[in-house]
């Protein structure tokens, strides 16, 4: 959370101003100087530079990074060997030439292949006190979009298809193998 790493130095740039309000210098920059220059605004911006506490911990963490991301592998693929064949949840394709950071596995409920809902999947989940979750709803059908742009169901049939059969199961590296199994 609030770490971005840019494999071409052109987004990292961008990411730059994008994080600044869309800014072309920070204070400390525009404060730091011994003669006074006005700084520009250059693209729609937002507020995402992050606290010195939170520079902190996200270093402290970053050794850790590849250690994590290796355990977070092994249960992606004990995850997909368990779910090869089974009717009615197939799992998401990744792309062999892209590294993931694999921070969420989430699977598709075929629709109509089983005899519950998404919904009724998940609370059963949770009753045997696995927390899965739904990530992406069809953002189209969100207060906002609705509000804002106008969008209704039936707008966007394949988003709203995908958004409701999405189930994201648990991902994280201090998983034991039982909580995997």
């Amino acid at each position: 959370g609030g770490m971005l790493t840019c494999a071409e130095e052109r987004f990292r740039e961008a990411a730059e101003v994008w994080h600044l309000h869309g800014m072309t210098r920070a204070a400390w920059e525009r404060h730091n100087d011994a003669e006074f220059s006005l700084y520009d605004i250059t693209e729609p911006g937002f507020k995402f530079n992050m606290s010195d506490l939170q520079a902190a911990l996200g270093l402290a963490q970053l050794p850790r990074a590849e250690t994590w991301l290796a355990r977070r592998k092994e249960i992606v693929e004990a995850y997909d060997a368990a779910f090869a064949g089974i009717p009615g949840i197939r799992t998401l394709k990744r792309r062999p030439h892209v590294r993931s950071a694999l921070h969420i596995y989430p699977v598709i409920l075929e629709p109509g292949a089983l005899r519950i809902s998404r919904d009724q999947f998940i609370t059963a989940m949770r009753a045997e006190n696995i927390q899965c979750y739904v990530h992406f709803p069809a953002l189209h059908l969100t207060s906002l979009y609705r509000r804002v742009l106008g969008h209704k169901p039936g707008d966007f049939p394949v988003a709203e298809a995908a958004a409701a059969s999405l189930v994201t199961l648990p991902l994280f590296p201090a998983m034991t193998a039982d909580d995997v199994q």
